[in-house]
């Protein structure tokens, strides 16, 4: 009698447990994990209840009745199991209606030979009621039991092998989430491996029910312990690896749950390092900007050792019930976005300048046509003054024009893409322009191509300008070109006039600096900067100005190269700078 107590106890717990943990699920959430765990239990303690009437019943046809219900948890248990271990992976495919039904597939024939099994003893080829306690049956099994108990034992072994696969490719955080439910799996087929060889006075269905309790039992723990129904699910580890943003999970007292593997790469940082320890670990200051982003404020952060600009975003993790679990941090890299800000605060900055240097000069110039144009209407000048007059008027009109075409021109600029060019064909086109006057050109260009704005021959055409009305005795100009450091191509513009005073040789690029306001060389250098490209200006004063334009090694090649790199009627690779060879203009 005593033994008999002692065997009752675990099923009487078994059913208790089994009901508790059911009303636990359906309680906390409806998600699908949550579901299963409720199904799994309540199927539990159905099969607990109908084993122990099995074993009060006191007749061979009660003991076999209870017997067939048990086999509707018996042949479903292990499908709800593998459907469990896939959803908690996040592997929804399980979820299909064409998978659900090939996986009930053997259990349905599985109940049909049992129910049928007097027509044709394939489950059990003989039955007899036993005198053991907990053992209603001696009896010999038959096929169709061996393929119930290989096809059972396949599931949670799928189950297994699944498990221990995501175990193996997980970080150290997810694997102490994953631990709970592997070992659940492998409780049943441990019980189960101990219970068919029928080594013990104890029926299969016993071992079953304390198998899939205790395996219960474990879900249950982790589901407190490590969240498993409440902290970021498993599923979204791959996705959470593939974003460009820095993703930290923290629990309820700051710890860090989660990184990701981009956020511990800039942070030179491993995995084990950032478990469990203080969010201040990433960054001192992160916890300070936490607190803040929790009140709404935009915050942003430079984390040690990162050159990255991170704007710092907190989302609350809740559980059913809308308690705090755990937060979602989100560092977004907006470093590229701050440069682009910057960038466009210094456009606007330029542009302010650029109509304010040119307002101020139109004014003026319209000053000089209205004051001798008064002079010249009152019809008292002489007329060697009117020609004198003509002359100011004319000169300040087209030093208004030049001020609109520079507008224009840096209106427009960057509003194409860049194209191939061919750098002499640049420098003619700027030639024909008539801007250089009477001057001798000599252009003395390899045939090389560059990538730049479509205003490249505005460069040219500026600096021949310049070079007339600054360069005071000027009367030629060279242009040519010489390879630099790392691959670089350098053209070179040199006239022989007075040059630039070494103080100067910044400032001429300058809005506003000069006898034209800057404006000419200002915007040269602007359309090489855009174009990937720099001007500076080294010549000697007294002799020549000259300057440089340093042309990236992807800015320029040879003619004849098409856009893929291949050089037209040669093999690929630089070719050696030709003989030098005058070009007049």
């Amino acid at each position: 009698m005593a033994d008999a107590l002692l065997l009752s106890a675990p099923l009487a717990a078994a059913i208790v447990i089994s009901l508790a943990l059911a009303g636990f699920a359906w309680w906390k959430s409806a998600r699908k994990v949550r579901k299963l765990f409720f199904m799994m239990n309540l199927s539990l303690a159905f099969l607990s209840a109908c084993y122990w009437m099995e074993l009060a019943s006191p007749t061979l046809e009660g003991k076999l009745f209870w017997n067939g219900l048990e086999y509707v948890v018996n042949v479903t248990m292990p499908v709800l199991f593998l459907l469990y271990t896939y959803t908690f992976l996040g592997k929804s495919i399980v979820w299909r209606w064409k998978v659900i039904p090939f996986l009930l597939m053997v259990p349905v024939i599985t109940l049909g030979l049992l129910w049928t099994n007097d027509v044709h003893h394939l489950f059990y080829r003989q039955v007899g009621l036993s005198g053991e306690p907990f053992t209603s049956f001696t009896l010999t099994y038959g096929i169709g039991f061996v393929i119930h108990s290989a096809y059972s034992l396949g599931l949670l072994f799928i189950s297994v092998f699944s498990l221990a696969s995501a175990y193996l490719r997980s970080s150290r955080m997810h694997r102490r989430q994953i631990m709970p439910v592997l070992a659940a799996s492998l409780i049943p087929i441990v019980a189960l491996a101990i219970g068919l060889p029928r080594a013990f006075p104890l029926s299969l269905t016993y071992f079953f029910v304390i198998g899939f309790t205790a395996a219960a039992v474990l879900l249950f723990i982790g589901s407190f312990k490590y969240e498993l129904f409440d902290v970021v699910p498993l599923a979204l580890e791959g996705i959470v690896e593939a974003v460009d943003d820095g993703i930290i999970v923290t629990d309820t007292k700051g710890r860090l749950l989660f990184v990701n593997d981009l956020l511990l790469r800039r942070m030179g940082m491993s995995r084990e390092e950032a478990y469990a320890k203080p969010l201040s670990t990433i960054s001192p200051q992160l916890t300070e900007c936490v607190e803040k982003a929790r009140d709404g404020e935009t915050v942003t952060l430079a984390l040690p050792g990162d050159d990255a600009i991170y704007m710092v975003k907190v989302t609350h993790i809740l559980d059913s019930e809308g308690s705090p679990t755990s937060e979602l941090l989100t560092l977004r890299d907006i470093t590229e976005e701050k440069r682009n800000g910057e960038r466009l605060r210094m456009a606007n900055l330029k542009l302010s300048l650029l109509a304010s240097v040119t307002r101020h000069d139109i004014l003026n110039q319209l000053t000089i046509i209205r004051g001798y144009g008064e002079l010249m209407a009152r019809g008292k000048a002489e007329a060697a003054s009117c020609e004198r007059y003509g002359e100011e008027i004319a000169s300040a009109g087209a030093s208004i024009e030049r001020q609109l075409r520079f507008i224009a021109d840096y209106q427009s600029l960057g509003e194409a893409s860049p194209r191939w060019q061919s750098a002499e064909k640049v420098v003619h086109r700027a030639r024909e322009l008539g801007l250089g006057g009477d001057l001798k050109v000599t252009i003395d260009l390899d045939a090389i191509e560059l990538l730049a704005d479509p205003l490249l021959e505005s460069v040219f055409s500026i600096l021949l300008d310049n070079t007339v009305r600054h360069g005071v005795r000027a009367t030629e100009v060279m242009i040519w070109n010489e390879e630099g450091e790392g691959g670089e191509m350098v053209i070179v513009y040199q006239d022989n006039g007075v040059g630039v005073a070494w103080e100067d040789k910044e400032h001429i690029f300058e809005v506003g600096h000069g006898k034209g306001g800057g404006l000419g060389l200002h915007l040269a250098r602007e359309i090489l900067e855009v174009s990937g490209m720099h001007m500076h200006e080294n010549g000697e004063p007294g002799k020549c100005a000259r300057f440089k334009m340093i042309v990236p090694p992807d800015r320029w090649r040879r003619s004849g190269i098409s856009d893929q790199g291949a050089p037209s009627g040669t093999g690929p690779g630089r070719l050696p700078l030709g003989p030098r060879g005058e070009n007049r203009a």
